[in-house]
């Protein structure tokens, strides 16, 4: 026969694991906020001589109450970012749209978006839009230059059209008078020369040479080109 010590501790250990799943039952359940990102980083390609370009950042709240985006930054002013609304339901989706503004601008370009949400304030996720800017023609060299007193002679720029590219037309017009251009074609639609001739070398000036660039129906950003005449 058991001891009433080995009953009653028995009868303890019945209690607590009838009791057990009622007391994590009352027990109230966490409640947080969290938005998961499917992707954090965007790479893409885009040519000189368009508008913009557009990546999308998608994310989904992965917690059991509602969020907010309190602030939505980009790195530059070439880049906007918006989303459509700022307060997201538990299990809700949404989007960050940026929209980086080309311009004049050429090469690798990388812009920062930087975002805040009440679930973690002190923690901005970052995302990253990467975009190669691709020029149709490419010049070599950009900048050409004399020294004062040396011989006015013609100086080559070489204007080369771009891998699978055709170039239709091309001018270039110096800012300044007494730089003068002219354009010599070496095969058409792929290679060219550009001459520069200062008019006199008795003083240093700068001139902007801007080419400007067809590509069948469609202008890239003017080329740029640099002379001037040094001390």
């Amino acid at each position: 026969m058991a001891s009433p010590t080995s009953r009653l501790r028995r009868a303890a250990t019945q209690l607590f694991f009838r009791c057990t799943p009622l007391l994590f039952w009352l027990l109230p359940v966490p409640c947080f906020g969290a938005l998961h990102w499917d992707n954090l980083q965007v790479r893409e390609s885009a040519w000189a001589g368009d508008k913009d370009t557009v990546a999308v950042f998608r994310f989904q709240n992965a917690g059991n109450v509602p969020i907010t985006i309190i602030s939505l930054k980009s790195s530059c002013g070439c880049t906007t970012a918006e989303v459509s609304k700022m307060i997201y339901a538990a299990g809700e989706s949404g989007e960050v749209k940026a929209t980086f503004e080309i311009g004049n601008r050429t090469g690798q370009q990388t812009k920062i978006i930087t975002v805040i949400s009440d679930d973690a304030p002190s923690k901005p996720t970052i995302l990253v839009y990467e975009i190669n800017v691709q020029e149709f023609a490419i010049a070599n060299p950009k900048f050409v230059y004399w020294r004062v007193g040396e011989a006015a002679a013609a100086k080559k720029v070489e204007i080369v059209a771009a891998a699978s590219q055709s170039i239709t037309a091309i001018t270039a017009t110096p800012n300044n008078p007494d730089i003068t251009a002219r354009i010599e074609t070496i095969e058409a639609g792929k290679k060219y020369f550009l001459w520069l001739k200062p008019a006199s070398t008795s003083v240093s000036l700068s001139a902007d040479v801007p080419c400007a660039v067809r590509i069948g129906g469609r202008s890239q950003s003017p080329v740029a080109v640099y002379a001037s005449i040094i001390n």
